[in-house]
């Protein structure tokens, strides 16, 4: 009963996801994601699609959309995966939770350790 409900919620939102990703797909154009992450100095590629991972909200189900968008507009391999990596892990809302929680130190060594890693 609860993986029913589970996999129905989750198939609910990865439609709704992949729609919104339709849509950001028309309005920003593919060539304008791959010049800005496909920029001659590769340390500035991986250091946008961290930052682009970190500012959406977004669980891991909810990136791989997200992550098929961006390789199909031929954006590079790492930046992509630097988007993978940081989406679900520097989500906006688990740092805002670490910070209310446990004090911005934590969660400043937080963001810190994922984006070196």
């Amino acid at each position: 009963k609860t993986f029913l409900m589970l996999f129905f919620e989750l198939l609910i939102l990865f439609i709704i996801v992949s729609f919104i990703v339709s849509l950001i797909q028309q309005v920003v154009s593919e060539d304008k994601i791959k010049s800005m992450l496909s920029q001659p100095n590769q340390g500035i590629n991986y250091f946008l699609g961290m930052i682009f991972g970190a500012i959406t909200p977004f669980c891991s189900c909810s990136t791989i959309p997200i992550l098929a968008g961006l390789l199909n507009s031929k954006v590079p391999f790492g930046p992509s995966m630097s988007f993978l990596m940081a989406s679900p892990l520097m989500n906006p809302l688990m740092l805002f939770m670490l910070w209310a929680l446990l004090g911005w130190k934590v969660a400043a060594v937080y963001f810190v350790v994922l984006a070196i890693f």
